[in-house]
């Protein structure tokens, strides 16, 4: 199962990307992406040559069953490696590499939770090892097994200490858990491993702004940004803490440099560009952009609902009923409540 392969059920990404999906930065309602590459879980072997000992019929057969599986993954014929896979761990229910083998499998094909049931039984059948930890961490992850996935991570970190996904991913959870002294000491531990760890360095901006500690939190957000000037997502956060520093001008002018393609696509974003605005009295200038969103996003009810509340603001009523009419039509509950009332008034 060491290689990427093909997805027969499109609508499930391969596994790699469903692992890296799963930083994610709690305080931006954001997805980060992974900082480590694809991530290939290690197929345990067995060295015949070196133990001098025949290869037995039961491990030739197992062996090949794991080949057959993974050809089958690579051509894009996952049905027919669980078919095969099933009956094998029915037979041999306590050989790690099928348990491994069809944990991807199932987890290719959107069964999640069977997924993780097939990688808890490899990991307790053993050999323990980190990436099998980290694997079958991550699907509790993405099932919101919370308490799993920390355990996961926890033995992960302590069977490699050298490897900072562990501590990050591990950050990430304890956070989610609400452990946040655990959470920091983590993601320290992360950004001690590897300093070039952008997503470590902002989570911990994040937790650092939560707790209201702003000049620790601009410290660590630099960091985030110097190593990927590229990402919005780090923008956006320094916004956010110029904001709460009560420097919405420069904040804005931050979110300013966005591109307009990007800038004009975001909720979060446009969220946080017109607070600022709003601080520094412009709703004008804040219903503008919100209108211009929806122009290019019409079936976003989100733009034309935060239009009309801001055209509201600006002292426009004629058009802020328009959108907020509009925002309605496109199933914002917010913006159905109000023009409901608005009928009964």
């Amino acid at each position: 199962m060491a290689t990427e392969h093909k997805n027969s059920n499109p609508s499930v990404p391969p596994l790699s990307r469903r692992l890296r999906a799963l930083m994610v930065l709690p305080v931006l309602g954001l997805v980060a992406a992974g900082f480590y590459g694809a991530i290939q879980l290690i197929q345990p072997t067995r060295n015949a040559a070196a133990t001098s000992a025949p290869v037995s019929p039961d491990r030739a057969k197992i062996d090949a069953i794991v080949g057959s599986a993974q050809q089958y993954l690579r051509s894009n014929e996952a049905g027919k490696a669980e078919a095969v896979l099933r009956e094998a761990v029915a037979q041999y229910p306590r050989e790690q590499p099928l348990h491994l083998i069809y944990a991807e499998t199932l987890l290719t094909l959107g069964k999640r939770q069977e997924s993780y049931n097939h990688y808890q039984t490899a990991v307790l059948l053993g050999p323990d090892h980190p990436e099998y930890r980290f694997a079958a961490g991550t699907v509790a992850s993405e099932l919101q097994n919370w308490t799993d996935a920390e355990t996961h991570y926890i033995i992960a970190g302590q069977l490699d200490r050298t490897n900072p996904k562990y501590p990050l991913y591990l950050g990430q959870v304890a956070r989610k858990l609400g452990k946040i002294d655990e959470a920091r000491k983590a993601l320290t531990d992360a950004v001690r491993l590897d300093p070039d760890l952008a997503l470590g360095w902002g989570s911990l901006a994040a937790i650092a702004m939560d707790d209201g500690s702003l000049g620790a939190a601009k410290d660590y957000i630099e960091r985030a940004r110097k190593i990927d000037a590229k990402s919005n997502v780090w923008r956006l956060m320094e916004a956010r803490i110029l904001r709460r520093s009560n420097d919405p001008e420069k904040a804005a002018a931050l979110l300013f440099a966005v591109p307009e393609e990007e800038r004009f696509a975001s909720v979060p974003l446009l969220n946080e560009l017109s607070m600022c605005l709003g601080m520094v009295h412009k709703p004008k200038e804040a219903a503008e952009l919100y209108v211009e969103a929806s122009r290019r996003s019409p079936m976003e009810p989100e733009f034309a609902y935060q239009a009309a509340l801001w055209l509201q603001r600006a002292g426009n009523d004629p058009e802020s009923a328009k959108y907020m009419a509009l925002a309605a039509d496109l199933g914002h509950t917010g913006a159905q409540a109000v023009v409901n009332a608005e009928a009964v008034n």
